[in-house]
């Protein structure tokens, strides 16, 4: 889906670029980075995700577009479960909020201040 999106968003910005690889994991792809051997487009939580490359690379905002937008959603039954559910979202906000947020502002000193929102 990811993969999807990033190609819109290069089509939109006029990037015609021949895709030389795709991965599903961050390490591997951070690897090559580190490596000098590509570039790639990806998430603020990707990156976090495979935090100790972080040192080792350097990254640019994307310009602002919707494309560039991921949303998390949770679903459930109208009036089943709606007070975990309601945990749950506010666990994860506050785990983005005072747990990665700032782990990926200190790490990534040009990471947009909206880049999670």
């Amino acid at each position: 889906m990811i993969s999807q999106k990033v190609e819109r968003f290069a089509r939109r910005l006029g990037i015609d670029s021949v895709r030389r690889c795709e991965f599903d994991a961050t390490d591997p792809l951070l690897s090559l980075i580190t490596a000098r051997l590509c570039f790639a487009v990806s998430t603020p939580l990707c990156l976090w995700q495979a935090g100790h490359y972080l040192s080792d690379i350097a990254t640019l905002p994307l310009p602002p577009n919707h494309l560039g937008r991921c949303d998390f959603l949770l679903l459930h039954r109208q009036g089943e479960w709606e007070e975990f559910a309601s945990e749950i979202v506010t666990l994860t906000r506050r785990v983005l909020d005072h747990g990665i947020h700032p782990a990926l502002a200190r790490a990534l000193a040009r990471l947009p201040e909206d880049a999670l929102r």
